[in-house]
């Protein structure tokens, strides 16, 4: 339900509001959908209504659609985090599964820096694992992008956050070949926009799709930025058909406050309904 009305708040959007990940080829009225990766991977998708000019929102679970591995090193990690949740027998068993949420989700960049920690001790930095160690559940997540931004390319916190980011680029290229949203593809949440936020933070000389003009930015902001795209059209023959649908972060204060305007406009909506029905 939340990521329904969260989804409804996307109509209220300005051009300011958004990050172009892939600009594609909009259609008007096309449908739309939402991938938001926070507390947990909320998608949810809209489609427009011509008799009541209007999108309607409706809900999904696609979050909990299966995690793929697309490497060793994944293949690995997704055996460890199954090891976590089921006992001995069923994970020995081919039925035992984790959903994509468990590694693009706050939750899941711990247990991405949690695995990664173990297979590579001697490459833990001392003092991100040791505020690692000290903060609770809700606090942890937080402490890793700290660690990631302090050194994206050579720390284990800055490779836990580059798989979440290609495992999140995956599921919006699933989430495109699943809705076929040729009026969007809208990343919001409560990670990736203060990613783009913290990490970028480019001077308006700054081309994103040219790195040699970002003297001034943080290169891992690029990297955010490619690694999304790249990983949004990763899907073989079917590359083609994802060029063609827009991507777009949500930024700005409008991360916030999204939910609350779809709410509005929701309870707005069903206002009119009765009132229409009582007249009746």
């Amino acid at each position: 339900l939340f990521g329904c009305v969260f989804s409804k708040g996307l109509v209220t959007l300005e051009k300011d509001d958004l990050l172009v990940i892939n600009k594609g080829e909009p259609v008007e009225n096309g449908v739309k959908c939402c991938v938001g990766a926070g507390t947990g991977l909320g998608e949810a998708y809209l489609t427009y209504n011509r008799d009541l000019g209007q999108y309607e929102a409706w809900p999904s679970e696609g979050g909990h659609s299966d995690f793929v591995p697309r490497t060793q090193e994944q293949l690995a990690m997704a055996h460890w985090i199954r090891t976590r949740i089921y006992d001995k027998e069923v994970c020995q068993d081919l039925g035992a599964r984790i959903s994509v949420e468990r590694i693009c989700s706050g939750g899941g960049l711990m247990n991405t820096y949690e695995f990664l920690r173990q297979r590579y001790p001697e490459q833990v930095d001392p003092y991100y694992d040791a505020e690692y160690e000290k903060a609770g559940p809700k606090e942890k997540p937080a402490v890793i992008t700290d660690g990631a931004f302090a050194d994206m390319d050579g720390s284990l916190m800055g490779r836990t956050v580059k798989i979440f980011l290609s495992t999140l680029g995956s599921e919006v290229a699933n989430a495109g070949l699943k809705f076929l949203p040729f009026g969007g593809v809208y990343i919001a949440g409560g990670i990736v926009p203060k990613l783009i936020d913290r990490f970028m933070a480019p001077p308006e000389s700054c081309d994103i799709l040219n790195p040699e003009s970002c003297k001034g930015a943080l290169m891992s902001g690029f990297e955010i930025y490619k690694t999304l795209k790249r990983d949004a059209r990763n899907k073989g023959r079917m590359g083609e058909l994802l060029d063609r649908i827009p991507v777009y972060i949500v930024i700005g204060e409008k991360v916030d406050t999204i939910a609350i305007s779809g709410a509005q406009l929701f309870a707005k909506r069903l206002a009119q309904r009765k009132a229409r029905a009582g007249s009746a």
